[in-house]
């Protein structure tokens, strides 16, 4: 830019000095008007030269604008990409948690004689998508399928300690439950919370 300006001062400089010594040299005649008008003429051109090579380097331009427009667009067109695929992932292992508790609770519903079985997961939260597929923890609230309340027996023994067989049958449940979780989903028992209504 500054090199096309020093170029049109140059060339302005000169033309103008041209004409000068033309117009002393010229006698007093009806031609120096002619070269008054032949010089002014080219200062114009000269003037606008740097005008002319904008106007056809236009095009030059708005294909320039235009590939930057589109650079942007791409930019911004890979960032919702990532921002989609983000978003989907989120659904899929929304998707994925809702089907495998309903899972377990369908299959612990059937195996144990349990009903209204509310199961709750957690998930390692690693970066790598398969390692965050492994189960952290497993939550069970449950009931017994009979609808009959029945009396717990109490056992006295004669140092006067009462047990409950109920509290009894419930732990060996509770164990046996646990043994099933751990051999479907490799999970170890201490991680696996159950509780019945």
């Amino acid at each position: 830019m500054l090199d096309s300006i020093k170029s049109l001062v140059s060339n302005l400089s000169v033309i103008v000095i041209i004409g000068v010594i033309v117009d002393i040299i010229m006698p007093k005649s009806s031609y120096r008007k002619y070269s008054k008008f032949v010089f002014g003429l080219i200062l114009v051109l000269v003037i606008l030269k740097p005008i002319f090579n904008i106007v056809s380097s236009g095009e030059d331009l708005s294909n320039l604008v235009l590939l930057d427009g589109v650079r942007i667009e791409e930019s911004l067109l890979v960032k919702q990409t990532e921002h989609y695929k983000m978003d989907q992932d989120k659904q899929i292992d929304k998707i994925y948690k809702q089907n495998l508790e309903a899972s377990i609770a369908s299959n612990l519903n059937a195996a144990f004689n349990l009903k209204n079985t509310e199961v709750n997961l957690s998930f390692y939260n690693d970066d790598d998508r398969q390692s965050s597929k492994r189960i952290y923890s497993i939550d069970i609230l449950t009931e017994k399928q009979n609808n009959t309340e029945s009396i717990e027996p109490i056992i006295i023994d004669l140092q006067g300690q009462s047990k409950s067989v109920a509290s009894l049958f419930n732990d060996k449940e509770i164990k046996s439950i646990k043994n099933f979780l751990r051999e479907l989903y490799d999970i170890d028992n201490e991680l696996i919370s159950i509780n019945f209504r």
